[in-house]
């Protein structure tokens, strides 16, 4: 049966949000109340500034909206396109950017490093590893690599000192690829560099090739125009949050900690907005097909980005992804951290379920965990 979409306006708490709800909507007011309730709730005790919130259901925004300030020496208040630093959830981006690659031809996911990077002296193991080896984090990288890194190149390093790092005669990885799950930055960014590689762009400036292919294959079929990885664009943006610490009783604004070159930038540097993040949690909520009807993926190839590699034990890591379950109804979630910004993002493929939280403070401790976690419940338990 065709679902027919029917307008409305919801008035939560005093708030007016125009949202869209289907014949068999998944998501009830009661779970939007409660989840705005809960957010309320923790951003009170925890003392979190702002947060900005998204459900999307099926090919529209269920509900979004803003909670608190961007920055509490202005007062300015958080909407739902207010931009904040993603962290580590912008690695499933990277990921279903290259899942589009992929389907275009340009690339697969057994491409290896090997393929791209020149140099008589590489590790073997290195140039024998594989994209899915570096998007599942099995591509024999070890935390310390990216001490030694920055312990070598100091605090400011480049893209470009990356890839001569892990291209070095005195590099090795601890083991070789695809035997062990070890969470790693590294990892993914030189899978988005390889990416990258793979469309010709630019080698001597790789953050703003990989910008450009980002926002040309994905950020812009999406219509999220105002996501970028560059700092300096997010803050000319005239409705970006700041980075915030608690001390005390006390939240002051911290300077940031980001810059336009970061090396790990495919990893975690996207500036994004609960709707813009939407538009992506739509995209994989749809198996492919985006909220304007347009198919950017294949649904097997979604598949394989959702599928956790067995290597990764327990942690049933995926392709930027977490792969969990609760009964027999799976979902996928992963969490960011950088720059004193917190975020999470989760899908649910067989409700077309797609929640973002994006907070501008580091000390949220597992609320945002816990309110993606409470929609996700009722939904799949029918509430």
């Amino acid at each position: 049966m065709r679902l027919i979409p029917v307008l409305l306006l919801l008035t939560i708490g005093g708030l007016s949000i125009p949202s869209t709800t289907y014949a068999q909507s998944a998501v009830s007011q009661k779970t939007v109340t409660r989840f705005q309730r809960f957010v309320k709730r923790k951003m009170k005790r925890l003392k979190i500034p702002g947060i900005a919130v998204a459900i999307t259901e099926q090919n529209q925004t269920r509900f979004s909206a803003g909670f608190g300030v961007r920055n509490v020496t202005t007062g300015e208040p958080v909407t739902e396109d207010t931009l904040f630093h993603i962290g580590s959830t912008h690695k499933a981006i990277t990921a279903t950017l290259i899942g589009v690659l992929k389907d275009e031809g340009t690339l697969t996911f057994s491409t290896t490093s090997g393929n791209y990077l020149q140099g008589s002296d590489i590790d073997p193991f290195l140039t024998g590893g594989t994209i899915a080896d570096y998007l599942t984090m099995t591509g024999g990288f070890v935390g310390a690599d990216e001490d030694n890194f920055y312990d070598q190149f100091g605090n400011s390093p480049t893209p470009e000192n990356l890839i001569d790092f892990i291209s070095s005669a005195q590099f090795e990885l601890a083991r070789r690829p695809g035997v062990k799950f070890v969470y790693s930055n590294i990892s993914a960014s030189l899978a988005g560099y390889l990416a990258v590689y793979a469309t010709g762009g630019s080698t001597s400036q790789l953050n703003q090739s990989y910008s450009d292919l980002l926002h040309n294959r994905l950020l812009s079929p999406l219509s999220m125009t105002r996501s970028t990885i560059f700092v300096s664009e997010a803050r000319a943006d005239s409705n970006h949050a700041v980075s915030h610490r608690r001390n005390g009783s006390e939240i002051q604004v911290m300077p940031t900690e980001d810059y336009d070159q970061d090396p790990l930038a495919p990893s975690g540097s996207l500036k994004s907005s609960a709707n813009e993040m939407a538009q992506f949690l739509i995209l994989h909520a749809q198996q492919g097909v985006t909220a304007n009807g347009q198919r950017l993926l294949e649904a097997a190839t979604m598949e394989t980005l959702w599928t956790p590699n067995p290597v990764s034990g327990t942690e049933r890591y995926a392709m930027g992804w977490d792969a969990r379950s609760i009964g027999d109804t799976r979902y996928l979630i992963h969490t960011g951290s950088f720059d004193r910004f917190n975020a999470i993002i989760a899908v649910v493929p067989d409700k077309q379920l797609g929640i973002v939280l994006l907070a501008n403070s580091e000390q949220t401790g597992k609320s945002l965990t816990r309110a993606c976690k409470l929609v996700i419940r009722r939904v799949i338990r029918g509430r």
